[in-house]
């Protein structure tokens, strides 16, 4: 799991890669599972999401908010590590992803600092439950209208750590196909 944390540690957000679309069926008895691609050139990632807030009585963090299954497109996962990937390397001072279905949205932008230690960046992340709210209740939602949106501030460890988790889980994932 990618996990960001803000600057005191209370709040994060949580990417969970789950399955990547592949164009065979599991084998009898598999464990992995497997999802079978309309296109198997360009699979999607099955994904989950949350923001979660720390309770302090218990140690454990309970989700704000949480997208269960959400697919990402092909190249989304690669997308975002990589904006982190530059981010953190001060190609760029912030960066904006949407998921190819827009259920995710994630701007990640540097706020002035003294030095690199000390660097603050700002997080909004915003997690669309419209195609959530649509298969339960039926009822169609227009995309934003649904959306749960959420700022805050994190350091730039807890950014590397959200960058090598992502790239960890992706290739966790393609090393199982």
């Amino acid at each position: 799991m990618a996990v960001l944390f803000d600057a005191r540690g209370a709040l994060r957000l949580a990417i969970s890669l789950a399955a990547l679309e592949t164009g065979e069926r599991p084998a009898r008895g598999e464990r992995l599972l497997r999802v079978v691609a309309d296109e198997p050139a360009k699979p999607r990632l099955l994904a989950a999401a949350s923001v979660d807030w720390l309770d302090r009585r218990d140690g454990e963090f309970w989700p704000f908010v949480r997208r269960p299954a959400l697919w990402l497109g092909p190249d989304d996962a690669d997308g975002l590590a990589h904006g982190v990937e530059r981010l953190l390397r001060d190609e760029v001072a912030g960066f904006a992803f949407r998921s190819a279905g827009g259920e995710l949205a994630l701007q990640l932008g540097r706020m002035p600092g003294e030095d690199m230690a000390r660097t603050a960046y700002a997080v909004e992340a915003g997690i669309d439950l419209g195609g959530l709210l649509a298969e339960a209740s039926g009822a169609e939602h227009e995309p934003g209208e649904a959306l749960s949106l959420f700022r805050f501030t994190t350091r730039r460890a807890p950014l590397v750590e959200f960058g090598r988790g992502l790239r960890e889980e992706l290739s966790a994932l393609r090393a199982a196909k």
